[in-house]
Parts: C-alpha cells; structure tokens; sequence
C-alpha cells in the first residue's frame, strides 16, 4: 500500500501519532481489512443500514466495555435523575 507524503509540521501531533501507528501495523492488522471491507459494503448498501458497524473483536469488546460502564454509571445516578420530577 502507498501513502501520501506526511507534512512534517504533524509529526510530533495526536495525528502525527496515528499515523505512525497506522503505517507500522500495516500488513500486521489483526483482522482481515477486505473481509472488512465487503462488511462495509453490504451494510451500507441494505435497506437497513448500521449507524455504526464495529469491525473485529477488539472494536466489540471495547465498545461493549463502554457502553457497560455508562450503563453502570446510569444506574448509579438514575435515582438522582429522576428525583427531579414534579
């Protein structure tokens, strides 16, 4: 795969960051990008389209871990929440 030239000015970014770690993982990925890709393909082309799709286990499980987490912290202040109906 090519890429484009980095304009050095973003090296030492966030976005600087990312693309290292982008070019370094590239052909190490640990999911299948054109089993991805065809994923992404069928689902933007059904009647039912996802929102989002989350792609590999990892993206699974991290979603998973933070939709647990806001879940929890919900139900922690729910209570509280709802204490200020009329």
């Amino acid at each position: 795969m090519s890429f484009a030239e980095p304009i050095e000015d973003y090296a030492d970014t966030p976005a600087g960051a990312v693309r290292h770690r982008f070019r370094a993982q590239d052909g190490g990925q640990p999911n299948d990008p054109i089993r991805a890709a065809r994923i992404i393909v069928d689902a933007v082309s059904s009647d039912n389209a996802p929102l989002r799709i989350p792609l590999g286990p990892e993206a699974i499980d991290r979603i998973r871990a933070k939709l647990t987490a806001q879940l929890a912290d919900l139900e922690r202040w729910a209570p509280i929440g709802i204490a200020t109906q009329f």
